[in-house]
């Protein structure tokens, strides 16, 4: 039954500390005073609030995990089943898991920079958003990687990506328009029951621009469908196995490989898993 309030210009510094609020929070800053955040160990994470938090105007910088007694999370910013907006925003230099991470929440995310991840930039589990008009800048691992979602992304720029920019995993439905994606290992993927739909993007140098295939046993295999997308400069345009759905141009294409999540995470394509 309370809410926490940050003010414009405020300058906070966790310390090796977390900042843990089971009520909503707002990062009132403004353009001209921005809310500043930093930490050398700890994170921030929002839990079970049934009202709207809001960060607007708000840079967090080097944070880490969430830990407290025996609880503990994988993102410097984490939200569980909590509902937020955030705007104008910067993530930098995240050290944990995921530089944010939405789970079985709502969401509505705009004009954010998140830059020099260690990890994931965003991931999303279980939740529904929209990701618009915002930047991601050398991600240490996926940029956007979803499980069991329904996420609309438009209007992003993606630059230096160490495996996947956009990965729809685990039955969720993603649709991606309006973005550009550069220097990734991967471009986009689509896995485990999902469906991708990525239309007016434009793809460049990356080692692997498309991927459809199934990665665990629990799901059948997915379907990306993409339209007026252009690939440039791209050691590979797909892979698609067996059961798998690519619809290039209102063309469905042809299986081309098999087994292609013994391809991926390491082997030939992408970045080692950790599991």
């Amino acid at each position: 039954s309370y809410t926490l309030h940050f003010d414009a210009g405020v300058k906070i510094d966790l310390n090796k500390f977390s900042l843990i609020s089971f009520s909503p929070v707002y990062f009132n800053g403004t353009k001209d005073s921005l809310i500043k955040v930093t930490s050398s160990g700890g994170g921030i994470s929002i839990i079970k609030t049934l009202n709207l938090s809001r960060v607007n105007y708000t840079v967090f910088n080097n944070l880490n995990i969430s830990t407290h007694g025996d609880y503990k999370n994988t993102a410097g910013v984490f939200f569980y089943k909590s509902p937020f907006e955030m705007r104008n925003t910067q993530i930098l230099n995240a050290k944990g898991e995921d530089a944010l991470n939405a789970f079985k929440s709502t969401f509505y995310i705009s004009t954010i920079t998140i830059k020099n991840s260690f990890s994931d930039s965003i991931d999303v589990d279980f939740s529904n958003g929209q990701i618009v008009n915002s930047s991601f800048f050398n991600c240490g691992n996926d940029c956007v990687d979803t499980s069991g979602s329904k996420v609309t992304v438009k209007n992003i720029t993606v630059d230096m990506v160490k495996d996947k920019a956009i990965s729809a995993g685990e039955a969720s439905i993603l649709k991606i328009s309006d973005s550009t994606i550069n220097n990734a290992e991967i471009g986009f993927v689509s896995k485990d029951a999902s469906t991708l739909e990525a239309s007016d993007n434009h793809i460049s140098n990356t080692r692997l621009a498309l991927a459809v295939y199934q990665k665990k046993s629990a799901y059948e295999s997915a379907k990306l469908v993409s339209n007026n997308n252009t690939v440039s400069k791209n050691n590979w345009f797909y892979l698609l196995e067996d059961h798998a759905i690519l619809i290039l141009d209102g063309v469905q294409q042809s299986p081309n490989s098999k087994n292609i999540k013994e391809k991926m995470y390491g082997v030939e394509f992408g970045k080692k898993s950790k599991q």
